[in-house]
């Protein structure tokens, strides 16, 4: 007896996308494991009512195309329209889950787009990142199957399937919309060093992608197995969960260092029947003395002790792409490098030793394309990185890559191993200097010649405010001094001393008139380095034949506060702690009124609030 047009919709409108026990699948799968042992499946949608009569479709025989048998060879075709197992299932819901973790490929027979089944069969495939294929073995495209979909909406609403084939639809035009984040991610681990992770679908709970060993068999495991797995491989047995939406993959709910595998399956299956698609990877310890950041075409941004979330907040170094990674190589080693391409938004972090499949000290967290243009900002201190490393170090690394001659420093971090970088003055004398997490002028030692650095830091230290003790090899001395910026825009101050000016430094010797060509001299570096710092002060020592920098600090760099590109003469203020909602609101209100947004706390230019200003064309800029 042939179904009915209704009792067919019935049948549809029962089959839900949502979490289901995949065990309801166990009894098919051993159906079709005996009829095909060791086939690769390929499963056959097709129509078995034409909808524009009412009556069973054409049963003809389908053969597999040529494509496919090469692509898939010891192929079997299976699906609940075929007569050989449609008496196995006659539910379309463990056929579902067949074609979820089982299937190799799916091919969709002419009409598809008509039937409620099938379309629910089609956004079954995409949200399981099963294959799609015509019977005559080419691609299905998601945007092909959307035009469809769009061709025959009205054969389906006179069918009476609203429901679910809505969400169905909905489903296969918004990804034909949006690249979903789980397949940026997926993409990216094929070329680049990723955590290990697996993603899942929002609603069904179905495995998406993954990385883990031997991930094509990974489908038919149960959930629980590939959180301990993950688990497992993870080098301090905890995982984080990220969400998102195929509309909204940014700015949604994120969850840190779990590590019960009872309460991760718990939270997974709340998220993911809330609506979210859900990335579960490994924690790597982002306390382990590295860093983390976004870089952004050609602007990088990035801080310890932190998850790439770190830009959302105060205090991340922001600089180009080329100086952070000789920041980065000076302090963690030849390996360390930021991922970045044009054209690219990429969430990044690196570390002090390797981590992840490659075993490099970098990983890329998530890509996507973000074609924004932000401005050039050269670096600004104090930041968390320079707290990191100390204030006085940064500023040296930072004077040592702009070109000037810093004396040879060899740098003891109390939480990255040892490091070095300048250039050595032939003396083999060395100064001892403590390197505070920002500049306490004249509060801790700073002596020639070698001292305990550990008793040092014993002695003075107690409250940890000391990041790094330099050794730093001595510099002959004809004058020594310091600089400090003028109060116009151009311009410094310069002061100095005969011979060594630790005295001078400290108060108990009187600045003296210096001579004409080492004020030249001095004045052209602070220039040169004024140039791509912006306003700076430095402490300078001269050897009868060139500048040496022995300090160097970020004295303010006018023009630096734009957060995306414009000018407005009404500001309409945002503080980032009222929250993303609340700034889509602001961005839609400045838009009507043709005003700019004052972001009223420093953020990251790569964050989530530059990026929803620059989408939307709106000035905006930081409160001075």
């Amino acid at each position: 007896m042939t179904e009915s047009r209704t009792e067919r919709s019935e049948l549809a409108t029962e089959v839900v996308l949502a979490w289901t026990d995949p065990s309801v699948a166990n009894p098919l799968l051993e159906c079709l494991e005996s009829l095909h042992p060791g086939a690769n499946l390929v499963y056959l949608s097709r129509p078995r009512i034409d909808h524009r009569t009412d009556r069973a479709a054409d049963g003809g025989d389908i053969e597999l195309p040529t494509a496919l048998t090469d692509a898939f060879p010891h192929s079997a075709l299976v699906g609940p329209a075929l007569s050989d197992t449609r008496q196995h299932g006659a539910s379309l819901r463990p056929w579902l889950e067949v074609l979820a973790r089982r299937a190799d490929a799916v091919m969709f027979a002419d009409g598809w787009a008509t039937d409620p089944e099938c379309v629910l069969e089609y956004a079954s495939a995409l949200l399981s990142t099963t294959p799609t294929f015509t019977t005559t073995g080419s691609v299905l495209t998601e945007t092909a199957a959307a035009d469809l979909l769009s061709q025959t909406h009205a054969t389906r609403l006179q069918s009476n399937a609203i429901t679910p084939l809505a969400e169905a639809e909905t489903w296969t035009k918004t990804f034909a919309q949006h690249r979903p984040k789980d397949r940026q991610l997926a993409a990216t681990a094929r070329t680049s060093n990723t955590a290990y992770f697996a993603s899942f679908a929002a609603h069904t709970g179905w495995l998406r992608y993954s990385n883990l060993p031997g991930t094509r068999d990974r489908r038919r495991q149960p959930f629980s197995d590939l959180i301990n797995d993950l688990l497992n491989l993870s080098a301090n047995s905890s995982v984080n969960v990220r969400t998102f939406r195929l509309d909204s993959p940014q700015g949604n709910p994120f969850h840190y260092g779990l590590t019960d595998p009872n309460d991760i399956e718990q939270l997974v299956k709340q998220v993911i029947e809330d609506g979210y698609f859900a990335i579960v990877n490994e924690t790597v310890d982002q306390h382990d003395g590295g860093v983390s950041g976004v870089s952004l075409n050609s602007v990088v941004e990035f801080a310890p002790d932190a998850t790439p979330r770190s830009v959302e907040r105060t205090g991340a170094c922001r600089t180009s792409i080329d100086m952070a990674n000789k920041i980065l190589k000076i302090v963690y080693g030849a390996a360390t490098t930021v991922p970045a391409a044009p054209g690219q938004r990429v969430e990044f972090s690196c570390h002090p030793h390797r981590v992840g499949p490659m075993r490099s000290s970098t990983l890329t967290w998530e890509a996507g394309p973000d074609q924004s243009a932000l401005p050039a900002h050269p670096p600004r201190w104090p930041n968390d990185f320079s707290r990191h490393i100390g204030d006085k170090t940064f500023g040296l690394i930072i004077a040592h890559l702009c070109g000037a001659a810093v004396p040879h420093t060899k740098v003891i971090n109390r939480r990255v191993a040892p490091f070095e970088f300048g250039t050595p003055t032939g003396t083999n004398e060395w100064w001892i200097r403590t390197a505070p997490t920002e500049a306490q002028p004249g509060l801790f030692t700073t002596d020639r010649g070698w001292r305990d650095p550990f008793e040092l830091l014993a002695k003075e230290d107690p409250g940890r405010l000391i990041a790094s003790v330099l050794s730093q090899e001595s510099v002959d001395a004809v004058w020594s001094g310091a600089s400090a910026p003028n109060t116009g825009l151009t311009g410094s101050l310069l002061e100095g001393v005969p011979g060594f000016g630790d005295d001078f430094m400290l108060g108990r010797q009187s600045a003296q008139p210096i001579p004409a060509d080492i004020t030249k001299a001095v004045t052209d570096e602070i220039e040169r380095l004024e140039d791509a710092l912006g306003r700076v002060r430095v402490e300078w020592v001269w050897d009868g034949q060139r500048v040496w920098i022995v300090q160097l600090h970020h004295a303010g760099a006018p023009g630096q506060n734009s957060l995306s590109h414009g000018e407005a003469t009404i500001w309409l203020p945002y503080d980032p702690a009222d929250g993303l909602d609340d700034l889509r609101r602001l961005v839609a209100r400045a838009g009507r009124e043709g005003a700019g947004v004052l972001v009223t706390r420093p953020v990251g230019v790569t964050s989530h609030v530059g990026d929803i200003l620059r989408k939307a064309n709106v000035p905006g800029r930081f409160d001075e």
